[in-house]
């Protein structure tokens, strides 16, 4: 079984757009003791500024606005997209509290914290700090803006004091594991995900959890993985054909074409698409969309639920 990134970012996020869990994992970043959910709000970007820019989990308690996003692969260009979800999420706070950044009065916005947790298989340090200056074009002038993201790595033996603090985080990266060490014995993702989700379930690691949203979890990982290996092989098959008739697009419409085919298989799968929807998604040419439409096809209990949603 192949590193399927997609399974562990969907259970990050699933764990993490619940105000009880997220109130878990920020008292153990932050030393505090806050008990009751109800303070956190969760503030994502699922549907708010633009399709195509969806983070995995951030939300607003008290003065805060956390941005906490789960990395399966080494990224050094983390910052920019924390920038990207920061300017965003402030946005669309501005708009839906009317607040009036043209007048006299000065403003306060929440404080940010940018937060990775990383486990992926590529061995990393404990913490790194990931800076935007550190992108910039070299120069001797001072930069005029800073965003500052710690990445914190998740895998066993890392930062086990930190996951000691939160049964939300140990109860994840036990769950990971348990994916992982299936996959070593030669299952396939299906059974290896049924397999870690009945385990954590019997050990009561995230019982709760796993009993509610556990044959969620199992769906969106098993069709993460099986999208992955499908624009896997499409994009060796799109640099073949792109070498052998010097097309540069050609990776890139390869994994359009099968993206697209995704959505209409999991539609068809709670009734008949109309014609019309159909040349929608057809015409769709961004990648970032379309997999964003995916997710939501796989959660659609009709077709008029998606419709309503990739309108939102």
């Amino acid at each position: 079984m192949s590193e399927n990134l997609e399974y562990k970012s969907d259970a990050f996020c699933m764990l993490l757009q619940n105000p009880k869990y997220a109130l878990d994992v920020y008292n153990a970043m932050n030393g505090s003791d806050y008990s009751n959910p109800k303070d956190l709000e969760i503030y994502l970007l699922e549907s708010g500024i633009s399709l195509s820019i969806r983070n995995d989990a951030s939300f607003i308690i008290y003065n805060h606005l956390c941005v906490y996003e789960h990395q399966g692969s080494y990224n050094p260009n983390m910052a920019v997209r924390e920038l990207i979800y920061f300017a965003s999420l402030i946005t669309k706070l501005i708009k839906e509290k009317r607040i009036n950044v043209y007048g006299r009065k000065k403003i306060k916005l929440p404080r940010p914290q940018f937060v990775v947790f990383y486990n992926g298989l590529e061995e990393r340090p404990e913490r790194e700090i990931f800076r935007l200056s550190d992108l910039f074009e070299e120069g001797e002038d001072e930069p005029q803006i800073e965003l500052i993201c710690e990445a914190i790595n998740i895998n066993p033996n890392k930062n086990t004091m930190l996951k000691k603090k939160s049964y939300v985080l140990e109860g994840y990266c036990t769950f990971v594991e348990k994916v992982r060490r299936c996959g070593q014995e030669g299952m396939p993702l299906k059974d290896a995900l049924d397999e870690a989700v009945k385990e954590c379930i019997d050990e009561h690691v995230l019982e709760e959890f796993f009993r509610e949203r556990g044959d969620e979890v199992k769906r969106m990982e098993v069709l993460d993985f099986t999208f992955e290996r499908r624009i896997e092989l499409e994009r060796r098959d799109a640099r073949l054909e792109g070498e052998a008739c010097g097309e540069a697009r050609g990776e890139a419409r390869g994994e359009v074409r099968g993206r697209t085919k995704d959505i209409l298989m999991l539609l068809e799968d709670v009734g008949k698409v109309p014609s019309k929807l159909e040349e929608q998604i057809r015409s769709q040419k961004d990648s970032d969309i379309l997999t964003r439409w995916i997710k939501l096809a796989a959660r659609a209990e009709s077709i008029e639920d998606f419709e309503q949603k990739i309108s939102n």
